[in-house]
């Protein structure tokens, strides 16, 4: 893969391209038991996965043509994540769902320059519980807690954290030779979140649910625009409301929608600000869709993303962006099904995604300039699907 995002920043003769090759084999397995009734049901199981990089090279480049490499990786990571379960139906309203996960990682770093190299052992223990009341006729309520582990990019010696210089051309936060002391960063982290909600069913013809959910993540992961990677952060919180409905006014035409609004702020005391950069606060989904008896059918779909703070001050903000996707189709025999999927079908010329950071054209300041980067959102694009399965 092969980036640049900041021009000619760092070089202004050859520019920042750089590019990213990965060679990697990915091995895994999944096994699970369930024993009991369904009134006490038990689940133990273990998810194993092992990752084999035999080569992780970021490499500046011009015109995609390599000019040096800025570093080089041999990565070997392994992981093991036991579970158990434990499903039980007290009485008619009231049911609980307890478990606990333990997630155990070793990671192993061979990098081109030595002192970026090193090996460890890491794990965390996850609890997490839930509690459902009801039915009462077409109520039902529920509150869910736990914590769980996430997993940063790299860690000990390999962390993105380290802001290194010191090669021509390389952006200052890839781990370079040269640079100064880099700071160890935890493999996994924690997060404990918690959720409460309500959820109601009229049958076939309309069902709604409404949740309320917060987040408290040891460290949060953020998008560092004038590198192009993302980087473990600061502690945050965030907490949330979110809105669900599906409606089915004719036997023919179904009608959704998710709401959802959120609140994302850093935990900790810092100059810069509290807000997260990229944190989307409103997202509305919404469709209509229509299916024949003769298996024809058809969907219109409308995404909006709601404005978004691009710095920690939230002194510069991102703009709104709405799109429009259809689709039409047949629905042969069995499962098998053709459609024409159309994307942007308004050919709105909005954003997908925002960033605020420092870049350089020529005959800017050596410097550069800060500003908002964007990635457009796709023009009007069609596409004909072959499917087996559900595309709406």
């Amino acid at each position: 893969m092969f980036s640049n995002f900041t021009y000619f920043l760092s070089d202004s003769l050859h520019g920042d391209q750089f590019e990213q090759a990965d060679e990697r084999v990915v091995t895994g397995l999944r096994v699970s038991h369930v024993s009991g009734d369904p009134a006490f049901q038990q689940t133990i199981g273990v998810d194993i996965r092992h990752d084999n990089i035999a080569h992780v090279g970021l490499y500046h480049t011009e015109a995609r043509r390599r000019l040096a490499l800025i570093r080089g990786d041999h990565v070997t990571e392994s992981n093991a994540s036991p579970y158990v379960q434990s499903d039980v139906t007290w009485m008619p309203r009231v049911r609980t769902v307890l478990g606990v996960r333990a997630d155990a990682y070793r990671f192993s770093v061979a990098s081109s320059y030595l002192p970026y190299s090193g090996d460890d052992i890491t794990g965390l223990v996850s609890p997490k519980a839930s509690l459902v009341l009801g039915p009462w006729g077409p109520l039902d309520l529920y509150a869910n807690g736990g914590s769980a582990s996430i997993r940063t990019m790299f860690a000990g010696h390999a962390s993105p954290q380290c802001r290194l210089q010191g090669t021509q051309g390389a952006p200052e936060h890839f781990p370079v030779p040269g640079g100064p002391p880099i700071e160890a960063s935890p493999l996994l982290v924690r997060t404990q979140g918690a959720e409460i909600g309500a959820r109601l069913t009229g049958g076939r013809r309309w069902s709604a649910s409404v949740s309320n959910w917060g987040l408290d993540i040891a460290s949060e992961t953020v998008f560092i625009g004038d590198a192009g990677l993302t980087e473990p952060s600061r502690p945050s919180r965030r907490t949330g409301i979110e809105l669900t409905g599906e409606v089915r006014p004719l036997d023919l035409v179904s009608m959704d929608a998710d709401l959802a609004y959120s609140r994302a702020r850093f935990r900790d005391q810092d100059p810069a600000g509290d807000r997260i950069p990229g944190s989307v606060e409103g997202v509305i989904s919404a469709g209509i869709q229509y299916e024949h008896p003769s298996r024809e059918f058809a969907g219109l779909r409308v995404r909006y993303f709601g404005p978004r703070p691009l710095i920690e001050d939230n002194s510069v903000r991102s703009r709104a962006s709405t799109i429009l996707n259809m689709e039409l189709g047949y629905r042969a025999h069995g499962r098998w099904a053709v459609a024409l999927e159309v994307f942007n079908l308004l050919d709105r010329a909005v954003s997908d995604v925002d960033y605020y950071y420092t870049s350089r054209l020529p005959g800017e300041p050596a410097e550069g300039i800060a500003d908002v980067h964007t990635h457009p959102q796709e023009p009007r694009t069609l596409r004909v699907v072959f499917s087996t399965g559900s595309l709406l």
